[in-house]
């Protein structure tokens, strides 16, 4: 699992990642854990963390292996709507972590740092908005508060 939050009405929320391909992310009724509904996502990352906003969006985080890079890894986000659909995503934020975020009152927090180097590395903290339009090609893009 790439995390998971309860919802206000009991339901769950999870992220799940096959051994390949894109991961899924699911909300199961709390009453009798059937699916309300399954989304495969719309980029191939795995999950490291969910949050579920008071309007019912979602987001997830993760990271992705840099192809040839002896082990790094980049840190990747997508967005989902309160119906499942998938909203936004982006890929590369300069860190190298698995993402930890969580939700508040209107936004998202996300939690990342930079590549571990001998000499340290940078964390880096940003809060979003959870409320952006659907219809860009990235998230962030819309004016989002960092």
């Amino acid at each position: 699992t790439g995390g998971f939050a309860m919802a206000p009405d009991g339901d769950l929320v999870t992220a799940t990642s096959p051994s390949s391909g894109q991961f899924r992310v699911l909300r199961l009724a709390g009453e009798d854990g059937e699916s309300r509904w399954d989304t495969t996502a719309p980029v191939d990352f795995t999950p490291s963390g969910l949050a579920l906003a008071a309007n019912g969006r979602v987001l997830v985080g993760g990271f992705a292996s840099i192809p040839g890079s002896g082990g790094f890894i980049t840190s990747h986000l997508a967005e989902f709507r309160a119906d499942g659909q998938p909203c936004r995503t982006r890929e590369d934020f300069g860190m190298n972590t698995k993402l930890r975020i969580a939700s508040g009152a209107g936004g998202w927090s996300m939690l990342g740092a930079g590549p571990f180097l001998a000499a340290g590395n940078d964390a880096s903290v940003h809060r979003y908005d959870d409320d952006g339009p659907c219809d860009v090609d990235a998230i962030f893009l819309d004016g989002f508060d960092t």
